[in-house]
């Protein structure tokens, strides 16, 4: 919500600032005409004034954008550092170094399974697998 906030008036802040530059060379080149000091040289040097400014402020509002998405980058990886897991680390079955049950192959039937922060989407549905002693085997889902 306060990304959102200071990106609103970051945008808003260089839109004023454009019209502003906009509005004040249209001034000065209006106070020019008038007073009858507006030559052809004068032009030239007021027109290349006029697209450096614009240039300047185009490079600005270019570096906004990157700024905003890296402002709202930040906002994601904070909330993926901060986020606390619905399952806590230390629960679960571990088994002792050396236990019989360690021993032999590895045979899981029918297993279905869903994380508890999505428990509609299923990981596993009806899953077998059978891994022999000895052998070392490797799961990896899409994502790796």
């Amino acid at each position: 919500m306060r990304q959102q906030l200071f990106r609103n008036c970051w945008t808003a802040m260089l839109q004023l600032m454009t019209t502003g530059v906009t509005m004040l060379t249209l001034t000065c080149a209006g106070f020019l005409a008038a007073s009858g000091r507006f030559d052809t040289a004068m032009l030239f040097a007021f027109s290349n004034l006029a697209i450096g400014i614009g240039r300047g402020v185009g490079q600005l509002v270019f570096i906004s954008g990157d700024f905003t998405k890296l402002m709202a980058s930040n906002e994601r990886i904070r909330a993926i550092i901060e986020h606390v897991p619905a399952v806590a680390l230390d629960e679960g079955a571990t088994l002792a170094r050396g236990s019989p049950f360690l021993k032999g192959k590895l045979e899981i039937v029918d297993v279905t399974y869903s994380y508890p922060s999505r428990p509609d989407q299923l990981v596993l549905e009806r899953c077998s697998l059978v891994i022999p002693a000895g052998k070392v085997t490797a799961l990896v889902g899409p994502s790796g």
